[in-house]
Protein backbone atom coordinates (compact mmCIF):
# COMPACT_ATOMS: atom_id res chain seq x y z
CA UNK A 1 0.00 0.00 0.00
CA UNK A 2 1.31 3.49 -0.88
CA UNK A 3 2.17 6.07 1.79
CA UNK A 4 -1.01 8.05 2.48
CA UNK A 5 0.22 11.65 2.17
CA UNK A 6 2.56 11.04 -0.75
CA UNK A 7 -0.13 9.29 -2.79
CA UNK A 8 -2.65 12.07 -2.30
CA UNK A 9 -0.26 14.91 -3.09
CA UNK A 10 0.98 13.13 -6.21
CA UNK A 11 -2.63 12.97 -7.42
CA UNK A 12 -3.63 16.52 -6.60
CA UNK A 13 -0.55 17.82 -8.38
CA UNK A 14 -2.30 17.00 -11.66
CA UNK A 15 -5.08 19.45 -11.08
CA UNK A 16 -3.24 22.12 -9.13
CA UNK A 17 -2.02 24.39 -11.84
CA UNK A 18 -4.95 24.32 -14.12
CA UNK A 19 -8.42 24.56 -12.52
CA UNK A 20 -11.04 27.09 -11.20
CA UNK A 21 -14.49 27.55 -9.82
CA UNK A 22 -14.53 31.10 -11.20
CA UNK A 23 -16.52 31.33 -14.41
CA UNK A 24 -14.78 32.44 -17.57
CA UNK A 25 -15.33 36.14 -18.12
CA UNK A 26 -15.19 36.01 -21.93
CA UNK A 27 -12.91 37.75 -24.42
CA UNK A 28 -13.46 41.27 -23.03
CA UNK A 29 -12.55 40.27 -19.48
CA UNK A 30 -9.48 38.40 -20.69
CA UNK A 31 -8.31 41.38 -22.76
CA UNK A 32 -8.72 43.63 -19.72
CA UNK A 33 -6.65 41.28 -17.60
CA UNK A 34 -3.95 41.14 -20.30
CA UNK A 35 -3.72 44.94 -20.34
CA UNK A 36 -3.45 45.08 -16.55
CA UNK A 37 -0.66 42.48 -16.43
CA UNK A 38 1.20 43.99 -19.41
CA UNK A 39 1.35 47.43 -17.75
CA UNK A 40 2.22 46.18 -14.25
CA UNK A 41 5.77 46.65 -12.97
CA UNK A 42 7.34 43.19 -12.41
CA UNK A 43 8.44 42.54 -8.83
CA UNK A 44 11.23 40.18 -9.82
CA UNK A 45 12.71 39.93 -13.31
CA UNK A 46 13.49 36.23 -12.75
CA UNK A 47 9.80 35.36 -12.29
CA UNK A 48 7.98 34.05 -15.41
CA UNK A 49 5.59 36.48 -17.11
CA UNK A 50 2.38 35.31 -15.49
CA UNK A 51 -0.03 36.24 -12.74
CA UNK A 52 -1.53 33.74 -10.30
CA UNK A 53 -4.56 33.87 -7.99
CA UNK A 54 -4.87 31.03 -5.48
CA UNK A 55 -7.05 29.92 -2.59
CA UNK A 56 -6.90 26.82 -0.42
CA UNK A 57 -9.26 27.29 2.52
CA UNK A 58 -12.81 26.31 3.41
CA UNK A 59 -12.75 22.98 1.62
CA UNK A 60 -12.15 24.56 -1.81
CA UNK A 61 -8.77 24.58 -3.57
CA UNK A 62 -8.72 26.92 -6.55
CA UNK A 63 -6.42 28.91 -8.74
CA UNK A 64 -6.27 31.10 -11.83
CA UNK A 65 -3.11 31.44 -13.90
CA UNK A 66 -2.75 34.12 -16.59
CA UNK A 67 0.18 33.93 -19.00
CA UNK A 68 1.32 34.93 -22.48
CA UNK A 69 2.33 31.99 -24.67
CA UNK A 70 4.81 32.70 -27.53
CA UNK A 71 2.67 30.99 -30.18
CA UNK A 72 -0.10 32.21 -32.44
CA UNK A 73 -3.74 31.89 -31.46
CA UNK A 74 -4.38 29.66 -34.49
CA UNK A 75 -1.61 27.21 -33.60
CA UNK A 76 -2.61 27.18 -29.93
CA UNK A 77 -6.29 26.51 -30.54
CA UNK A 78 -5.63 23.92 -33.26
CA UNK A 79 -3.90 21.88 -30.54
CA UNK A 80 -6.07 22.53 -27.49
CA UNK A 81 -9.41 21.86 -29.20
CA UNK A 82 -8.45 18.17 -29.53
CA UNK A 83 -8.67 15.74 -26.58
CA UNK A 84 -5.86 13.73 -28.16
CA UNK A 85 -3.52 16.73 -27.88
CA UNK A 86 -4.20 17.03 -24.16
CA UNK A 87 -2.99 13.44 -23.88
CA UNK A 88 0.33 14.49 -25.44
CA UNK A 89 0.68 17.63 -23.30
CA UNK A 90 -0.34 16.58 -19.78
CA UNK A 91 2.05 13.58 -19.47
CA UNK A 92 5.03 15.93 -19.79
CA UNK A 93 4.30 16.75 -16.15
CA UNK A 94 6.38 14.38 -14.03
CA UNK A 95 3.36 13.30 -11.94
CA UNK A 96 1.15 12.38 -14.92
CA UNK A 97 1.85 8.75 -15.74
CA UNK A 98 -0.48 8.35 -18.73
CA UNK A 99 -3.47 9.88 -20.50
CA UNK A 100 -6.10 8.25 -22.71
CA UNK A 101 -8.95 9.78 -24.69
CA UNK A 102 -12.12 8.59 -26.36
CA UNK A 103 -15.19 9.82 -28.25
CA UNK A 104 -17.93 8.43 -26.01
CA UNK A 105 -21.62 8.62 -26.84
CA UNK A 106 -22.08 11.35 -24.24
CA UNK A 107 -19.14 13.32 -25.67
CA UNK A 108 -15.32 13.31 -25.68
CA UNK A 109 -13.56 12.15 -22.53
CA UNK A 110 -9.99 12.00 -21.30
CA UNK A 111 -8.55 10.05 -18.38
CA UNK A 112 -5.44 11.20 -16.54
CA UNK A 113 -3.39 8.71 -14.54
CA UNK A 114 -1.70 10.44 -11.61
CA UNK A 115 1.18 9.08 -9.57
CA UNK A 116 4.55 9.73 -8.00
CA UNK A 117 7.34 11.72 -9.60
CA UNK A 118 9.29 8.50 -10.28
CA UNK A 119 8.20 5.86 -12.80
CA UNK A 120 4.87 4.20 -12.03
CA UNK A 121 2.67 1.92 -14.10
CA UNK A 122 -0.73 3.47 -14.90
CA UNK A 123 -2.40 0.42 -13.34
CA UNK A 124 -0.82 1.47 -10.03
CA UNK A 125 -1.72 5.16 -10.40
CA UNK A 126 -4.99 7.04 -9.83
CA UNK A 127 -7.31 7.25 -12.85
CA UNK A 128 -9.27 10.49 -13.19
CA UNK A 129 -11.93 10.58 -15.96
CA UNK A 130 -12.95 13.99 -17.30
CA UNK A 131 -15.73 15.05 -19.64
CA UNK A 132 -14.23 17.27 -22.37
CA UNK A 133 -16.26 20.19 -23.74
CA UNK A 134 -15.18 22.68 -26.39
CA UNK A 135 -17.27 25.65 -25.25
CA UNK A 136 -16.02 28.45 -27.54
CA UNK A 137 -13.89 28.15 -30.67
CA UNK A 138 -14.04 31.52 -32.40
CA UNK A 139 -11.57 33.68 -34.29
CA UNK A 140 -10.66 35.77 -31.25
CA UNK A 141 -11.75 33.74 -28.23
CA UNK A 142 -11.32 30.10 -27.20
CA UNK A 143 -12.58 28.17 -24.19
CA UNK A 144 -12.38 24.49 -23.26
CA UNK A 145 -13.81 22.88 -20.12
CA UNK A 146 -13.05 19.55 -18.42
CA UNK A 147 -15.12 18.30 -15.49
CA UNK A 148 -14.72 15.31 -13.19
CA UNK A 149 -16.91 14.04 -10.36
CA UNK A 150 -14.67 12.30 -7.83
CA UNK A 151 -11.01 11.96 -6.95
CA UNK A 152 -9.09 10.05 -4.26
CA UNK A 153 -10.04 10.21 -0.58
CA UNK A 154 -12.69 12.90 -0.12
CA UNK A 155 -11.91 15.12 -3.12
CA UNK A 156 -14.65 15.87 -5.67
CA UNK A 157 -16.13 18.40 -8.12
CA UNK A 158 -13.06 18.84 -10.31
CA UNK A 159 -13.09 21.56 -12.96
CA UNK A 160 -10.29 22.26 -15.44
CA UNK A 161 -10.74 25.26 -17.71
CA UNK A 162 -8.67 27.08 -20.31
CA UNK A 163 -9.53 30.23 -22.25
CA UNK A 164 -7.37 32.18 -24.68
CA UNK A 165 -7.27 35.25 -26.92
CA UNK A 166 -4.81 36.41 -29.61
CA UNK A 167 -2.45 39.21 -28.53
CA UNK A 168 0.05 40.73 -30.93
CA UNK A 169 2.17 38.97 -33.52
CA UNK A 170 2.47 35.24 -32.85
CA UNK A 171 1.33 35.36 -29.21
CA UNK A 172 -1.68 34.22 -27.23
CA UNK A 173 -2.89 35.20 -23.76
CA UNK A 174 -4.13 32.22 -21.76
CA UNK A 175 -6.05 31.70 -18.55
CA UNK A 176 -5.62 28.28 -16.96
CA UNK A 177 -7.92 27.70 -14.01
CA UNK A 178 -8.87 25.05 -11.49
CA UNK A 179 -11.17 24.11 -8.62
CA UNK A 180 -11.91 21.04 -6.57
CA UNK A 181 -13.43 20.40 -3.17
CA UNK A 182 -11.83 18.44 -0.34
CA UNK A 183 -12.63 17.28 3.18
CA UNK A 184 -10.88 16.47 6.43
CA UNK A 185 -8.83 13.52 5.14
CA UNK A 186 -7.33 15.61 2.39
CA UNK A 187 -6.68 18.52 4.74
CA UNK A 188 -4.78 16.20 7.10
CA UNK A 189 -2.77 14.70 4.24
CA UNK A 190 -1.69 18.14 3.05
CA UNK A 191 -0.72 19.18 6.57
CA UNK A 192 1.52 16.12 6.87
CA UNK A 193 3.08 16.70 3.45
CA UNK A 194 3.87 20.37 4.02
CA UNK A 195 5.41 19.52 7.39
CA UNK A 196 7.72 16.87 5.90
CA UNK A 197 8.48 16.25 2.21
CA UNK A 198 7.03 19.57 1.09
CA UNK A 199 8.50 21.73 3.84
CA UNK A 200 11.28 23.25 1.74
CA UNK A 201 9.33 23.78 -1.46
CA UNK A 202 8.30 27.25 -2.62
CA UNK A 203 6.34 28.93 -5.39
CA UNK A 204 7.08 32.04 -7.45
CA UNK A 205 5.28 34.87 -5.66
CA UNK A 206 7.54 37.01 -3.48
CA UNK A 207 5.92 37.50 -0.06
CA UNK A 208 8.74 39.34 1.74
CA UNK A 209 12.47 39.52 2.32
CA UNK A 210 14.81 37.86 4.82
CA UNK A 211 17.34 39.59 7.09
CA UNK A 212 19.82 39.71 4.20
CA UNK A 213 17.37 41.26 1.76
CA UNK A 214 16.82 38.05 -0.23
CA UNK A 215 13.37 37.31 -1.60
CA UNK A 216 11.10 35.05 0.45
CA UNK A 217 8.71 33.03 -1.72
CA UNK A 218 5.24 31.71 -0.97
CA UNK A 219 5.13 28.13 0.31
CA UNK A 220 2.48 25.62 1.41
CA UNK A 221 -0.58 25.02 -0.74
CA UNK A 222 -0.25 28.33 -2.62
CA UNK A 223 3.35 27.44 -3.49
CA UNK A 224 2.29 24.02 -4.76
CA UNK A 225 -0.43 25.55 -6.91
CA UNK A 226 2.06 27.97 -8.45
CA UNK A 227 4.68 25.31 -9.14
CA UNK A 228 2.25 23.09 -10.96
CA UNK A 229 0.65 25.98 -12.80
CA UNK A 230 4.04 26.75 -14.31
CA UNK A 231 4.68 23.07 -15.08
CA UNK A 232 1.50 22.93 -17.14
CA UNK A 233 2.19 26.24 -18.82
CA UNK A 234 5.59 24.91 -19.84
CA UNK A 235 4.03 21.64 -21.03
CA UNK A 236 1.83 23.57 -23.46
CA UNK A 237 4.80 25.62 -24.62
CA UNK A 238 7.03 22.54 -25.03
CA UNK A 239 4.35 20.85 -27.14
CA UNK A 240 3.93 23.88 -29.39
CA UNK A 241 7.69 24.47 -29.61
CA UNK A 242 8.18 21.00 -31.11
CA UNK A 243 5.23 20.73 -33.51
CA UNK A 244 7.50 21.49 -36.49
CA UNK A 245 9.79 18.54 -35.78
CA UNK A 246 9.40 15.37 -37.88
CA UNK A 247 6.69 13.25 -36.27
CA UNK A 248 9.19 10.53 -35.34
CA UNK A 249 11.21 13.07 -33.30
CA UNK A 250 8.42 14.97 -31.55
CA UNK A 251 8.09 12.91 -28.38
CA UNK A 252 11.82 12.99 -27.62
CA UNK A 253 11.89 16.67 -28.51
CA UNK A 254 8.99 17.45 -26.17
CA UNK A 255 10.30 15.72 -23.08
CA UNK A 256 13.74 17.29 -23.59
CA UNK A 257 12.19 20.73 -24.18
CA UNK A 258 9.95 20.51 -21.10
CA UNK A 259 12.88 19.62 -18.89
CA UNK A 260 15.05 22.45 -20.22
CA UNK A 261 12.23 24.97 -19.66
CA UNK A 262 11.75 23.83 -16.06
CA UNK A 263 15.49 24.08 -15.40
CA UNK A 264 15.21 27.85 -15.86
CA UNK A 265 13.29 27.81 -12.57
CA UNK A 266 15.28 25.17 -10.71
CA UNK A 267 14.64 26.69 -7.25
CA UNK A 268 10.91 26.02 -7.63
CA UNK A 269 10.63 23.17 -10.12
CA UNK A 270 13.56 20.77 -9.65
CA UNK A 271 12.56 17.23 -8.68
CA UNK A 272 14.63 14.82 -10.81
CA UNK A 273 17.84 14.90 -12.81
CA UNK A 274 17.35 15.04 -16.56
CA UNK A 275 18.33 11.45 -17.37
CA UNK A 276 15.93 9.98 -14.81
CA UNK A 277 13.07 12.19 -16.01
CA UNK A 278 13.67 11.25 -19.67
CA UNK A 279 13.91 7.54 -18.92
CA UNK A 280 10.73 7.64 -16.82
CA UNK A 281 8.81 9.43 -19.56
CA UNK A 282 9.94 6.98 -22.23
CA UNK A 283 8.63 4.06 -20.19
CA UNK A 284 5.40 5.89 -19.35
CA UNK A 285 4.89 6.81 -23.00
CA UNK A 286 5.08 3.13 -23.93
CA UNK A 287 2.51 2.39 -21.23
CA UNK A 288 0.26 5.12 -22.61
CA UNK A 289 0.44 3.79 -26.16
CA UNK A 290 -0.45 0.34 -24.81
CA UNK A 291 -3.45 1.71 -22.89
CA UNK A 292 -4.72 3.74 -25.83
CA UNK A 293 -4.36 0.79 -28.20
CA UNK A 294 -6.20 -1.51 -25.80
CA UNK A 295 -9.00 1.04 -25.53
CA UNK A 296 -9.28 1.35 -29.31
CA UNK A 297 -9.33 -2.43 -29.69
CA UNK A 298 -12.08 -2.77 -27.07
CA UNK A 299 -14.23 -0.24 -28.93
CA UNK A 300 -13.83 -2.08 -32.23
CA UNK A 301 -14.48 -5.51 -30.72
CA UNK A 302 -18.10 -6.66 -31.47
Amino acid sequence: MKPFAVTLVAFVVITLGIVSEARAGGAAALRARHRAIATAQPVDATVPAFAIETAGDGGLASGNVFTTVPHSFASLTSVLRLPSSWCEITPLHLNVKSCTWSDAKEGPRITLYSGRKTYERPEDAHALPYAFELVEDGEDYFRVLLTGDEGPLDTCDYVIELEAIPVGEGESFVRLSYAYRYGLKTRMAFAGYFATLGSGKVGFSVVGADAHGNAVYVDGMEGMIERNAVRYQLAIQAYLDTCDLPESERFEGRIARWFSLTERHRRQLYELEQQEYLENKRREHSDQLRLQQAQATAILRP
